[in-house]
């Protein structure tokens, strides 16, 4: 996994006055949200402090003429780097303390360097203005490459999001993966047999675009693999990623001489597939245990269209 490092920068505001007749028999929440002109929903994941008559109190605590309020609010300002933007997002789950995105190819997750906007850490920011939830990094906990579709995480507050990286770097967050590669060095995998990969990867010295498993140096990266179909010089990958580094599948089943198809980094720019089908590299499943709630959550998602159309043209002998 590779984290986005923001700066982060704390705004706090602080309200008080007294409840009028008006008020009275409201909820504190309804009267705050009127009052300040902030949503309930911004007011409950912004407050730091909360006093009635100088007592603690509960946002659904209702008032009496005369009471006392006071609230202190605590926020972070959304940062310049990230632009709430409107955009597509395809939600496949959701609670009170994180979501999950189905990501599409060609969209970066988050801005970089001369890409600001049309990100989906873009989306998601304004996704979560609208229901009053300010994270100045969006709520990003992972992420996956430009090219690569599927499964991605954002959490709705800060909490949340430290409760997700700590289950990455513990690996208690179990990822599953498709992917159609070629078999170039012509190695005879066994179907349905359980392959490890293990190595180290390191940026490219010759390419800063590329990582490398050739250097014996670098970040450890581990993954299993079992090949499920071939069909004339390519096969199905069911991968279960054990360690998350940049781009580690496609470096790792590059240096073995099987690449991914339609990978223009790591097979070739000409890859004769990538204007048709894109890569063909697919996050299609994620398991772990709910950080806050402790119960069990699998999401699954059905592979896309590009990738059978790719199986129906190029399948020649029809072995599927």
């Amino acid at each position: 996994m590779e984290e986005t490092k923001i700066l982060e920068a704390m705004k706090e505001e602080i309200y008080s006055f007294i409840a009028t007749d008006l008020e009275e028999g409201e909820r504190v929440d309804t009267v705050l949200a009127i009052k300040i002109n902030k949503s309930r929903s911004f007011i409950k994941n912004s407050i730091d402090q909360l006093l009635i008559n100088d007592k603690s109190c509960k946002l659904s605590k209702k008032l009496k003429k005369g009471d006392r309020i006071f609230i202190r609010l605590r926020y972070n300002e959304i940062s310049d780097k990230i632009v709430p933007q409107k955009g597509n997002i395809n939600i496949i789950y959701e609670d009170n303390y994180f979501l999950i995105v189905k990501k599409e190819p060609g969209i970066p997750v988050h801005p970089s360097a001369g890409h600001y906007q049309d990100t989906y850490c873009n989306y998601i920011m304004q996704y979560l203005i609208e229901k009053g939830i300010y994270l100045n990094d969006a709520g990003i906990i992972h992420r996956l490459d430009k090219d690569t579709e599927g499964i991605l995480l954002f959490a709705k507050d800060k909490y949340t999001q430290e409760k997700f990286r700590e289950l990455f770097k513990k690996r208690k967050i179990k990822k599953y993966y498709f992917a159609i590669c070629y078999n170039k060095s012509k190695i005879n995998l066994i179907k349905n047999k359980i392959y490890l990969l293990e190595d180290y990867i390191s940026r490219d010295k010759t390419n800063r675009l590329k990582f490398t498993t050739k250097n014996k140096e670098g970040k450890f990266a581990q993954l299993k693999f079992k090949p499920i179909f071939f069909f004339d010089e390519f096969f199905i990958a069911n991968i279960k990623l054990i360690t998350g580094r940049t781009h580690q599948i496609r470096v790792q089943f590059a240096d073995r001489g099987f690449p991914i198809v339609g990978d223009i980094i790591y097979n070739s720019p000409k890859d004769k597939y990538y204007k048709d089908y894109g890569l063909l590299l697919y996050s299609y499943k994620i398991e772990f245990l709910h950080p806050l709630t402790n119960n069990y959550v699998s999401i699954i998602c059905r592979i896309p269209d590009r990738f059978k159309f790719f199986l129906i043209k190029n399948n020649k002998k029809n072995i599927i």
